[in-house]
């Protein structure tokens, strides 16, 4: 970051909405109040642009507020407290179980906010829902039922208002209990709950990896994935409120994910330092072959004294691409790295103790239940690497069934 002085704006800033209409405004949480209490069988749907609108805390009111069953895209995830009883993790769509998809598919009322709707966001289009019973919220404006109804004359809103004036309207109303979501349909909270304790001796496996991992993630966080395992791992996750997820669901740019991490964390530290944001870590899950297209990142997070936890997941290359396109095609095959070296190999402080540099590895379960009980590792302070030994073949079970789906397309099956 440059800082330097500059003038002040000749004016003042204008921040109102273009086009901003209060009643009409009025109008719409009319519209909508009606729509909520007709429907039977609702579900939020929180996307990957919602985080954008600055309106977490409304959001998660909402989901409280209406008990309705909660999903979120693998963009969406971060914006909603996920220990809430009523939110059932990532809308999976083709890489769901079928009654996943059948429930998700009955819905009668989405309340669907931020759409993105990108092929990997979305599974293959596979989990968009349908535009007519859909209310799709933007920043300024709201779509309802597929078509733009009552938005008419170029007016605007501000999300913000609408859901409080929808929130107040909606504590005075006396509604029926939604359609649960299916108890056949594992949740991620489910799921670790009823997961084994792991051997020590036992190879570190990517199912029970992200969901054991989710225990080490605390509100506050930033926790990035980079594209591939990692980032259909996330969908796993099991994260706090108030914490912020960024992972990969439009463009797959392998490497990107190490140096938007230097970026998080240098905006971390200096929102932290102006009083506008919570303390808290910056975490990045990264494969070893991602590691490689970008690793001189690892050098700017050095030079600026950042604070950082990577977690290295060596796979010996590009799991998904072998899923993809050939489990033994030699381009899917990286260089094995001495990954922990890189501090050094970067001129890390050796020893410092305003910047702490920590390293670590595991080779098995008992290894990594170590390293993550490090009390170094648990404050975050410094640039921690932490490389966890995974199989080669090994790849959580919404990518294997995305692989599968994507197979069958292209063969003309689906």
């Amino acid at each position: 970051m440059v800082k330097t002085k500059v003038a002040e704006p000749s004016t003042p800033l204008d921040l109102s909405i273009p086009g901003y209409n209060e009643a009409f405004e009025d109008q719409l949480v009319h519209k909508l109040v009606g729509r909520i209490q007709d429907s039977k069988r609702p579900m939020i749907l929180i996307d990957a642009f919602a985080a954008g609108f600055c309106v977490n805390a409304e959001i998660n009111d909402l989901v409280r507020e209406t008990d309705f069953p909660t999903l979120a895209t693998p963009g969406g995830k971060g914006v909603v407290d996920e220990h809430l009883p009523n939110f059932h993790g990532v809308h999976l769509g083709s890489a769901g179980t079928s009654a996943h998809q059948a429930w998700a598919g009955a819905r009668d009322l989405v309340l669907h906010f931020g759409p993105l709707n990108s092929d990997t966001n979305t599974f293959g289009f596979t989990a968009i829902p349908n535009p007519q019973v859909t209310v799709a919220f933007e920043r300024h404006s709201v779509q309802i039922g597929g078509t733009d109804e009552i938005l008419t004359g170029g007016c605007s809103i501000s999300i913000k208002a609408t859901l409080n004036k929808l929130l107040a309207r909606l504590r005075t109303l006396r509604r029926s209990a939604p359609d649960p979501y299916p108890n056949e349909c594992q949740t991620p909270r489910e799921a670790l709950r009823k997961l084994p304790k792991p051997r020590d001796e036992s190879a570190v496996d990517q199912y029970s990896f992200w969901l054991l991992i989710s225990t080490y993630i605390k509100s506050g966080d930033i926790v990035l994935t980079e594209t591939g395992t990692a980032s259909y791992g996330s969908h796993s996750l099991i994260l706090p409120g108030e914490t912020v997820a960024i992972n990969s669901t439009i463009w797959l740019s392998i490497g990107y994910m190490l140096a938007a991490c230097q970026g998080a964390s240098l905006a971390q530290k200096e929102m932290c330092e102006a009083g506008t944001r919570r303390p808290g870590r910056t975490i990045l899950f990264v494969g070893d072959g991602s590691l490689q297209m970008s690793a001189q990142a690892v050098s700017d997070m050095i030079r600026n004294r950042l604070n950082v936890t990577i977690f290295i997941l060596n796979n010996n290359g590009y799991t998904i691409e072998r899923l993809i396109h050939g489990p033994n095609a030699t381009y899917n095959d990286v260089q094995p790295w001495r990954n922990l070296e890189a501090p050094s190999y970067f001129g890390a402080p050796k020893d410092e103790p305003s910047y702490p540099v920590r390293t670590f590895a595991a080779q098995n379960w008992g290894e990594l239940q170590k390293i993550i009980n490090n009390a170094g590792l648990k404050k975050g302070n410094g640039l921690n690497m932490v490389e966890v030994k995974m199989g080669v073949d090994d790849a959580p079970q919404s990518l294997r069934s995305f692989a599968e789906y994507l197979e069958m397309r292209n063969r003309g099956e689906v």
